[in-house]
């Protein structure tokens, strides 16, 4: 959604949309809006297909609801990187893709060195995977994913006032 919604501003298409009655805030909104269901519903088809498939094939190991748990504990620390990406799109909108995908690969980077590193585990808390509960093998901390949905919360309606505040981008 980030960069279709970059590219539509560089390339001029946006500003057609501005010239309406739509608010730079409403529709950045509802773009956010849209990924975040989008999360929220892959993390919970996923869930039940993984579940449906184990159950098919008589692997009883979780429950429909532990799987959809799981499932729905990568929801919020998705929500913190599209919040990332939001902000970068509000303040610089070519470099939110990259911006993005940088945050990705240092989280899988720094998790992977943490783990691989005597020394290294403070970099751990570095990486977006770190607030992921091992689920549903380990139990979800559901106040640690409270804590992280209000983060990406937080950073999706700061880059919604950024974006409303700020002139479009052309070229």
């Amino acid at each position: 959604q980030l960069g279709a919604a970059a590219d539509e501003e560089l390339q001029g298409r946006l500003r057609l949309v501005m010239a309406g009655p739509t608010r730079r805030a409403a529709w950045l909104a509802g773009r956010l809006l849209i990924a975040a269901s989008a999360s929220l519903l892959v993390a919970v088809t996923a869930a039940v297909s993984l579940w449906f498939g184990a159950w098919t094939q008589g692997v009883h190991a979780a429950g429909l609801a532990a799987t959809v748990g799981a499932g729905l504990n990568v929801v919020p620390t998705a929500i913190v990187a599209l919040g990332v990406g939001a902000v970068t799109f509000a303040v610089w909108p070519r470099a939110a893709s990259s911006v993005l995908y940088a945050l990705v690969a240092w989280s899988l980077v720094a998790d992977l060195l943490a783990s691989l590193v005597d020394g290294a585990q403070w970099l751990d808390s570095l990486s977006l995977f770190h607030y992921l509960a091992l689920a549903p093998a380990a139990a979800v901390d559901v106040s640690n994913d409270v804590v992280v949905l209000v983060v990406g919360l937080g950073l999706c309606a700061c880059s919604v006032v950024l974006f409303g505040r700020r002139d479009l981008h052309l070229g």
